[in-house]
């Protein structure tokens, strides 16, 4: 008693599945993460995570300001 067709159909396919899995994989491990010059500065330096936020915080708060008194009071 052999293995139905259906069931090795899905062992290839299966397989296959995991061959891309691993080259995805070692590509990765090899290539790194691709970062151009127009992408985020968080993303070219992990640590200035909080950098970014803060100054994102503060731009929010200084667009609020103009709004509430207007922007000839804004230097």
């Amino acid at each position: 008693m052999g293995m139905s067709y259906t069931l090795v159909v899905f062992l290839i396919i299966l397989g296959a599945a995991a061959c891309v899995g691993m080259g995805w994989g070692i590509w990765s491990l090899h290539n790194g993460r691709q970062v151009s010059g127009s992408t985020d500065a968080a993303l070219q330096d992990p640590e200035q995570d909080q950098a970014v936020y803060m100054r994102e915080v503060r731009l929010r708060q200084h667009e609020m300001l103009q709004n509430a008194y207007g922007r000839k009071y804004m230097v």
